[in-house]
């Protein structure tokens, strides 16, 4: 996976592969069951979700940053965050049920869910 840690990627679960799709420059550049990203925004297509409310499979939702080492998140103490089309229109911090739009860094896993940090 050749990826350019100086421009942002874009980070959506793929549900048929049960892993994560890494968007950069509008291209799927690797898979990941594990990413770590700094600078962080949690971005919801609203068009996207009406979409998916009406049982179309799509792409709407995902996680945009820059890729950041995965040594830093081995311990990692802080928030998990999720996204439900049918609950709402954007991410939700699980144990406030706020709204996040951004943060300063985040872990994704596929088997262990979405983290950032306690801000």
């Amino acid at each position: 996976m050749n990826i350019n840690r100086n421009r942002r990627v874009y980070v959506h679960k793929n549900s048929r592969k049960n892993t994560f799709s890494i968007i950069q420059d509008r291209r799927v550049i690797g898979y990941a069951n594990e990413i770590a990203l700094k600078k962080v925004r949690f971005l919801v297509s609203k068009a996207g979700r009406k979409k998916h409310l009406t049982k179309t499979d799509n792409g709407h939702a995902g996680v945009s940053g820059y890729v950041d080492d995965q040594e830093d998140f081995l311990n990692y103490q802080g928030y998990t965050v999720g996204y439900d089309a049918t609950i709402c229109d954007s991410f939700l911090i699980k144990e406030t049920l706020g709204r996040v739009e951004k943060a300063p860094s985040a872990f994704l896993s596929i088997e262990k869910g979405i983290f950032i940090p306690n801000v």
